[in-house]
């Protein structure tokens, strides 16, 4: 409907979890990986993921699966997780942070009011 060509892409549907331990199992791997996740949900078997317990393990996963040039975007919505705490979420996803560029992104102009979301890119320095 979007008019996208789906030629030479895969689709795919699930947790996005699951599918990155699976690709990297495969050793398929990915020039940019994004991480958008919602800020609480509720996998098939009622394991719940909240943005605070679960992004680090995000990034640990999608980690796995990039190039060596590749990088990762992330991004949460969550208001009440300051900056501060998001960066330290992809920190400690990536084990060895000190290799890793982290370069915060603020909200667009045209976002007036609260400043609730939070982006960053991370590459390897």
């Amino acid at each position: 409907m979007n008019g996208v060509e789906t030629a030479g892409h895969e689709f795919i549907y699930g947790e996005a979890l699951n599918w990155m331990e699976r690709f990297a199992r495969k050793g398929r791997r990915f020039d940019l990986v994004i991480l958008d996740p919602p800020t609480f949900s509720r996998d098939k078997a009622g394991r719940v993921f909240t943005v605070e317990n679960g992004f680090a393990g995000l990034v640990r996963a999608a980690e796995g699966v990039l190039t060596e040039g590749g990088g990762l975007f992330c991004s949460t919505n969550q208001r009440t997780l300051p900056g501060e705490g998001f960066r330290r979420l992809i920190a400690q996803g990536l084990g060895k942070p000190a290799g890793w560029r982290m370069e915060e992104r603020r909200m667009p102009p045209d976002f007036t009011g609260e400043q609730y979301l939070k982006a960053c890119w991370v590459d390897r320095r």
